[in-house]
C-alpha cells in the first residue's frame, strides 16, 4: 500500500489533503489581496460549527467569487468577503466595485463559475443569488442551512 501512495501522481495525493474549510478563507482573501486586489474580510456572529460539506461549499464560493473579481473586475477594483454566522444559515457574501471590464485571466477557464457555486448551495437546500450591484460592481449571496450540515456529520 505505501508503494501505491509513494508512487501515487501528484493529483491523486492532493486528494488524500485535508478539504479547506472556513478557517481557510482568511487564506484566500490574503491571495486575493496578493493579486492586488484590495479585499476585506468580516465574520458577523457566533462562531459555531457547521458540517464538512458545507465548509468546502462556503470555502469555494468564496474562493470562485474573488477568482472572478480578479479576472472581471478591473485593476482598481475593491472586493468585501462577509461570513454571517445566523442561529439557523451560515451566510456567504463576496461583492466587488469594479467596472466588470476584461483583464488578462477573462478568457481562463470554462466559465462554469457562478453555475458551480449555485450547484453548491443547492445540494444543501439554500438560496444563492448574484449580479450585478447598482452602481456597479458585482454581488454573490449563498445562504446555506446550518442544521442540515450539522446533520450531515454524524458524532
Amino acid at each position: 500500500m505505501l508503494g501505491v501512495l509513494r508512487d501515487a501522481p501528484d493529483d491523486a495525493m492532493a486528494s488524500l489533503s485535508p478539504q479547506p474549510r472556513l478557517d481557510d478563507i482568511t487564506a484566500a482573501v490574503a491571495e486575493s489581496v496578493t493579486s492586488g486586489v484590495a479585499t476585506d474580510l468580516e465574520v458577523r456572529g457566533f462562531r459555531r460549527e457547521v458540517g464538512a460539506g458545507v465548509e468546502l461549499a462556503a470555502y469555494r464560493i468564496v474562493q470562485e467569487a474573488l477568482t472572478n473579481v480578479r479576472r472581471h473586475a478591473g485593476a482598481s477594483a475593491n472586493a468585501s468577503v462577509r461570513i454571517c454566522y445566523d442561529t439557523d444559515w451560515l451566510v456567504v457574501e463576496v461583492d466587488d466595485d469594479g467596472r466588470g471590464e476584461a483583464t488578462s485571466l477573462s478568457e481562463v477557464g470554462a466559465g462554469q463559475g457562478i453555475i458551480g457555486m449555485r450547484e453548491r448551495v443547492e445540494i444543501y437546500g439554500g438560496a444563492f443569488t448574484s449580479g450585478p450591484r447598482p452602481g456597479g460592481g458585482f454581488a454573490v449571496r449563498a445562504v446555506l442551512p446550518v442544521a442540515c450540515a450539522i446533520e450531515e456529520d454524524p458524532a
